[in-house]
């Protein structure tokens, strides 16, 4: 079928249907969440970023008395509207209805409905809570979830004894089954307490399918694989925050140190600009970056001070150990998470890591100052790589930082930036400029320059690639809604690497670029028309060292419908093409699906249906699309080869207390007869999925 034609049936199925209007709170945090990962090339551990969202619109900010700095970390307001609240509550005094706030600088009838359901007019003083009603007023929250494909996979094949120690990396220790488990009691933005417990596909819960002697494992085998503990204290006299236990750290343009998920290249073409959490309690299953420990802020005036320090145990592979079985060095870092078999068990937590710094930052009206350091130190070494590619990359077992950021704003510019060096003398910095011309149009511009040498394993600032280092780059940012119901985005990236890459023998270049125009005629249809496009250089034949670099290119072009014509439906429809090619070699994918989501009359059942069709000529061609999921979890599937793909997610709210969501997912290939390789490896064309999960609250 050609790409006009399904667009054509994209037309007709759209023109055929009736749709309502899903649950606000909701329906707004899905669309957000998608214009924020849409683009991602992989799964991402952002269930926290849902979390505070979630928790936001069911503890909304009282605008007359917070400081706002919430809505400016989830992107949720720019930092032109920041100030235009807070000067506006400086001219005026208290704000009556959130309604005024649509007629300051930056905002618009739009742009307050996007954040109306997470804030409130309230008294102008904030009254601090008394110990008592901490828990008086507490809110608890406990899921439970289990997912499992249903196809039996190589690695879970059920052997004898004496086969499994034949070859005990080929079969998994544990079942399909992956269990997550979560409890969190919170009262307000004052006090939370909980943990997390999770066992990932393949891996052990309670007891191991084979026998296994002391001789095959270096350590025993948890009954659990992974858990994670937190207490979070705020607003205790100078006290600003305290954690105690799992916790991430966030700070400046997250040059310097920023542990979790960060806002990178997205729809959102002109929210670059970081606004960092500080210290932020650890609610997910994320298994090796986070930290362990203790980390307070105090503040004091105008000047925040914060202390961290952080104990923990992280996987490695192993190199080298002592006649006791202590490590002594290590080739790499193991950042998956995944313990299904006994080498995967031995690389499981055997490497120590002792962490401590600290921040001191200085805030006024307009301007705001940090410096940053850390020190991390392992308990063996991590060995130079012989690759030529690694050449600057970290060795030793002792490393350090330290990084000065500033934001400062004037009427509708902001510049921000921040500077940072680690322990071998290697220097990155980044600085940005965001520019609001009118109500209408904003600019951001973003430069970077991260030596190759610069050595940083808890750096996460805006970047091409996955790592803080070796890139140089200009961003370009614009959006400007031209006409009341039309709006471009555009956005431009150059960049370059200055030393070799994997796959990239030599120093390359690379420019990515984007468009988007969307049109909302009423409050029941809404539509965009994108186009991407990146170029890159990569080896020629990755066989031979002594190559020249050709052109790697991607291009994708992508037309999606929102309908809501009546009261408890939508429908979503989207056609996107994508090419690739190196060398000017092209391969081509197609993906259409349609969406249904409708809510019972009700209101108890909530039902999301997609099905997808996709034809591509391979992986390189594949095709990703944010997918609706459970509450707090996520999907970014990957589709590439020819097949079909579906999924129902049902969610029923029995009342205020219980809450159940159902997923089934299924996908079926045209052209294989066999899915995923080694222990992963599914002998047939299809494959399934289900996923359940409650929630509790209180």
């Amino acid at each position: 079928m050609k790409p006009w034609q399904y667009g054509l049936v994209i037309f007709c199925l759209i023109s055929s249907l009736t749709i309502q209007a899903q649950n606000q709170i909701e329906t707004l945090i899905e669309e957000k969440l998608e214009s924020i990962l849409e683009n991602s090339a992989e799964f991402i551990e952002s269930s926290e970023l849902f979390e505070k969202l979630v928790d936001l619109a069911n503890n909304p900010i009282n605008i007359n008395a917070s400081d706002l700095t919430s809505l400016l970390e989830l992107k949720l307001i720019n930092y032109t509207q920041f100030q235009s609240i807070l000067n506006y509550r400086k001219m005026v005094g208290k704000i009556q209805s959130i309604q005024e706030i649509q007629f300051l600088d930056g905002f618009s009838k739009k742009a307050l409905e996007s954040i109306e359901l997470f804030i409130y007019a309230g008294e102008s003083a904030e009254v601090k809570p008394k110990f008592s009603e901490l828990f008086q007023f507490a809110r608890h929250q406990m899921f439970m979830r289990y997912n499992q494909i249903l196809q039996p996979k190589s690695g879970y094949q059920k052997v004898s004894q004496s086969t499994f120690f034949e070859n005990p990396n080929r079969f998994y220790l544990g079942s399909p089954a992956k269990i997550y488990t979560r409890y969190k009691m919170t009262s307000k933005d004052h006090f939370s307490v909980g943990f997390v417990l999770e066992k990932d596909a393949g891996e052990v819960l309670l007891k191991p399918k084979y026998d296994i002697s002391d001789n095959f494992t270096q350590h025993p085998i948890p009954l659990i694989d992974f858990s994670s503990f937190h207490l979070s204290v705020s607003k205790i006299g100078i006290i600003k925050k305290v954690v105690l236990g799992d916790y991430h750290l966030q700070f400046g343009q997250g040059l310097t140190l920023w542990s979790n998920f960060a806002f990178n290249k997205s729809a959102v073409v002109t929210s670059v600009k970081r606004f960092a959490g500080n210290i932020i309690p650890s609610t997910s299953s994320i298994e090796n970056n986070f930290f362990r420990g203790i980390a307070l802020t105090i503040e004091k005036g105008r000047i925040n001070t914060s202390l961290f320090y952080s104990n923990k145990d992280r996987d490695a592979t192993l190199f080298e150990s002592n006649n006791k079985g202590e490590i002594l060095s290590f080739t790499s870092l193991q950042n998956t998470g995944l313990h299904r078999t006994i080498s995967e068990l031995n690389n499981r937590n055997i490497l120590n890591e002792q962490f401590y710094g600290a921040r001191i930052s200085l805030k006024t009206n307009t301007l705001q100052i940090g410096s940053t350091t850390y020190l991390t130190k392992w308990d063996a070494s991590l060995l130079p790589s012989d690759q030529l590619y690694k050449l600057f990359e970290f060795s030793g077992n002792t490393n350090s930082c330290l990084g000065l950021d500033y934001q400062w704003y004037d009427k509708n510019v902001s510049l921000y930036g921040e500077f940072a060096m680690s322990r071998n003398q290697g220097i990155a910095y980044i600085s940005g400029l965001d520019f609001q011309a009118d109500s209408f149009s904003k600019i951001s511009i973003l430069f970077r320059n991260y030596q190759p040498k610069y050595q940083n394993l808890y750096a996460n600032a805006f970047s091409e690639s996955s790592l803080t280092k070796n890139e140089k780059g200009l961003y370009f940012g614009f959006k400007n809604a031209f006409l009341p119901k039309w709006t471009i985005q555009f956005y431009l990236d150059i960049f370059q690497y200055p030393w070799l890459k994997s796959r990239t023998n030599a120093p390359s270049k690379g420019l990515d670029y984007f468009v988007q125009l969307n049109h909302t005629p009423s409050e029941s249809f809404q539509a965009y028309l994108r186009y991407k496009r990146k170029h890159k250089q990569t080896n020629h034949n990755s066989e031979n060292w002594f190559t020249s670099l050709v052109p790697e290119d991607k291009q994708s072009f992508r037309l999606n419908l929102v309908y809501k014509p009546a009261t408890n439906f939508i429908f979503k429809s989207r056609f996107e093409w994508l090419e690739y090619s190196t060398n000017n070699t092209p391969t081509e994918g197609v993906l259409i699906y349609q969406q249904v989501e409708y809510i019972f009359p009700s209101q108890a059942f909530k039902l999301h249906f997609r099905f997808t069709n996709f034809n591509t000529d391979g992986f390189d061609a594949r095709i990703y699309a944010y997918e609706n999921d459970v509450l707090y979890a996520f999907s970014i599937p990957a589709f590439y080869d020819r097949g079909d793909h579906f999924y129902i997610l049902l969610n029923y709210k029995m009342n205020a207390t219980l809450n159940f969501w159902f997923k089934l997912g299924h996908t079926h290939y045209k052209n294989r007869k066999i899915i995923g390789t080694g222990n992963e490896e599914i002998n047939g064309s299809s494959k399934t999925e289900i996923k359940f999960q409650i929630r509790i609250q209180l």
